[in-house]
């Protein structure tokens, strides 16, 4: 079986789409897809309208959101603060489903993770996931998993499969991210391991150190 691979980007939009620069090369391109980065003011009817418009004329897909991550929005925090993190998480699922978006793209963890946390860490992360997908589930939105790495959950194919261990098949499966891969010789392994639970990609160049995700092309 061949698979015709369709480019797409990631890019985050700014609250005034007509000057949009990003919006416009992105219409103006021969991309198929956009990821776009969660932002707060996609509750405006204006600017979901007018970004989904302009996407539609070009005409380009909403393959995907990417949540909000950062150290206040883990959804692996093992204090009262992951209520917070799960409700900001929560916030772009509804932009997914208003922007017509399939798949939601989280982050399973910020970092450093402690070694002596990390069970722990799994454990809540797994239970947020959880609640999540069952938002996700009733907007229609798959959520996708990111491979990070360094010390963050999901670093290795492994753990990505315990944090996703008991979750509906349908619902929730990964994002590879080949910028995130241990060792970049492994991707093919992963690919095999992963399989069919791989619903989205992150593709970019990599020098096998560390995460730059650059585009040379």
């Amino acid at each position: 079986m061949k698979y015709k691979f369709k480019p797409g980007v990631s890019l985050r939009f700014n609250e005034t789409p007509d000057t949009d620069e990003n919006l416009l090369a992105l219409s103006n391109s021969k991309l198929d897809y956009v990821e776009i980065a969660y932002v707060s003011y996609f509750d405006s009817v204006a600017w979901t309208d007018s970004v989904r418009k302009r996407l539609e004329k070009a005409p380009i897909k909403i393959n995907s959101v990417h949540a909000p991550f950062s150290a206040e929005v883990d959804i692996s925090r093992l204090d009262d603060r992951a209520e917070f993190a799960i409700q900001e998480v929560s916030k772009s699922i509804d932009m997914a489903e208003r922007l017509g978006a399939d798949i939601l793209v989280v982050h399973g963890s910020s970092e450093p993770i402690n070694d002596n946390d990390r069970e722990q860490r799994i454990a809540k992360c797994k239970s947020s996931l959880n609640i999540l997908c069952e938002k996700a589930q009733s907007a229609g939105i798959k959520l996708a998993v990111e491979m990070l790495p360094r010390t963050c959950l999901g670093n290795t194919a492994d753990e990505l499969q315990i944090l996703l261990d008991d979750l509906p098949v349908g619902y929730i499966g990964f994002c590879l991210d080949v910028n995130h891969a241990k060792d970049h010789t492994k991707i093919p392994n992963i690919v095999k391991q992963l399989g069919k639970r791989i619903i989205t990609l992150h593709i970019s160049d990599y020098d096998g150190i560390d995460a730059h995700h650059s585009q040379k092309y």
